[in-house]
């Protein structure tokens, strides 16, 4: 007796290197390796063939996938990579490559690092400033590379170091200079203190973080004035009129005929009270008042007297008369008045016995 036996359609047919034949009823499949599936061709042959791991979203907009067996492989562009180890980039995204931002002194806090091709101003802190291309900025540009390193239009990267007012103001009439020196250069935060002649007047400067000195003593200058001074009565200015500036003094004189002299003395010559304009502008004080000159009492000829004891001086006179039992000779006035005055001599008439 004759059986029907199943045509082993396998025959002709392998499948490939990467899979084994199965065969059917009037048909064969393919039993294919892990990687691999059954693939048919135009002509209908069955094969196995690798699987395409390479899915719209694999290696991302800035990468190519190349298909491997169970896997892929992402060529990633200049400035991408696939960052190893991240278990939430599944498909393997070509991803910016990281920039980290060294710790830096003297800039504002910023972010830690960039991505490429991020670029950030880095700011320089309150009172400081960078030099980058022969001049002073506030801040300055970094760029992330495609390798990974944080650039700048330097070589090396900026750094923020004081900011600069260069020289100290100059300060007329100071007598005591900063103690830098007038050559320092001067940079944000330092003083520079200055003493006016005198000593009781102080200024100074500090650098500001603008790069820009400002005053924060009283006062500004040391030529402040006093205005006009204040004289005493019966006294003139000989120095002219107006306000008087330090360092220079004003100066005044008694009206003809006093003095500034204690004891009524009479000045020799011409003397004038000096008073200077200190650098406060306030006026050296003087304790000196105008009062009539004193003129001594002379000797009296022969039988004359004074009639009292009162002070002699350019605004009293001394009076005379005879002394009991004479007369003025051809005057029958009993008194005679004598003025003080230190440019003239006098004389009287003589006393006679009547």
């Amino acid at each position: 007796m004759s059986t029907c036996r199943n045509i082993d359609d396998c025959v002709g047919h392998s499948c490939g290197s990467n899979g084994i034949c199965l065969d059917g009823i009037s048909d064969y499949s393919c039993a294919c390796e892990d990687g691999f599936e059954e693939t048919q061709s135009d002509s209908g042959e069955k094969q196995c063939g690798n699987i395409n791991d390479c899915g719209p979203s694999q290696c991302g907009s800035n990468g190519l996938c190349h298909d491997l067996t169970n896997g892929i492989q992402c060529e990633c562009d200049a400035g991408y990579k696939v960052r190893d180890g991240d278990s939430a980039n599944a498909d393997r995204i070509c991803l910016p490559v990281a920039c980290p931002i060294p710790s830096m002194d003297a800039v504002v806090a910023g972010p830690d690092s960039l991505h490429f091709p991020q670029s950030l101003f880095i700011e320089c802190a309150a009172g400081y400033s960078t030099q980058t291309g022969g001049s002073e900025d506030s801040s300055f540009q970094v760029n992330c590379a495609a390798d990974g390193q944080l650039t700048s239009q330097s070589q090396t990267l900026p750094q923020c170091t004081l900011r600069s007012c260069g020289q100290a103001p100059t300060v007329a009439h100071a007598q005591d200079l900063p103690q830098q020196g007038l050559a320092h250069t001067f940079t944000f935060g330092e003083v520079a203190q200055y003493r006016c002649q005198g000593g009781e007047v102080e200024i100074t400067y500090e650098c500001q973080a603008n790069g820009e000195f400002s005053i924060t003593s009283q006062f500004t200058t040391c030529q402040n004035t006093g205005g006009a001074p204040s004289i005493p009565d019966h006294a003139h200015r000989v120095d002219g009129v107006g306000d008087v500036v330090h360092p220079m003094s004003a100066s005044w004189t008694c009206d003809p005929g006093l003095t500034h002299l204690a004891g009524g003395v009479a000045p020799d010559g011409e003397s004038a009270v000096s008073q200077m304009c200190q650098a406060s502008g306030v006026f050296q004080s003087v304790d000196s008042q105008c009062t009539p000159i004193t003129c001594q009492r002379p000797n009296l000829p022969a039988n004359w007297g004074y009639v009292n004891d009162a002070a002699f001086n350019t605004q009293s006179v001394a009076l005379l008369r005879c002394n009991i039992g004479y007369q003025m000779a051809g005057v029958a006035a009993s008194q005679v008045e004598l003025t003080c005055n230190v440019k003239s001599d006098w004389e009287i008439s003589w006393c006679r016995f009547f």
